[in-house]
């Protein structure tokens, strides 16, 4: 068991409130890695660079925690602001 999912357990969360944050963890380190390589030659820091793949990423992520259809589809939860900000905070 990850060592986040551990301590998601020791907070209070259910399963599937544990399971949330860590499926956001990954996929925010995943978003920060996509905006980092997103050009090789030019920075990413710019509108062109903050459209397109990690956008999408992002939108996907934010149904997949809040969406009702979407909790009951994958046996997730809502997340609470404070640990939505400690996962960015990671």
């Amino acid at each position: 068991m990850h060592r986040y999912n551990r301590a998601a357990l020791r907070r209070g969360y259910t399963d599937a409130g544990a399971r949330t944050l860590v499926v956001n963890m990954l996929v925010t380190m995943e978003i920060f890695y996509l905006f980092n390589v997103r050009y090789l030659h030019r920075t990413s820091f710019s509108l062109t660079g903050a459209i397109g793949t990690p956008a999408v990423v992002v939108a996907a992520q934010l149904l997949f925690t809040f969406a009702p259809f979407m909790n009951e589809l994958f046996g997730t939860v809502p997340i609470a602001l404070p640990d939505a900000l400690h996962v960015l905070a990671i």
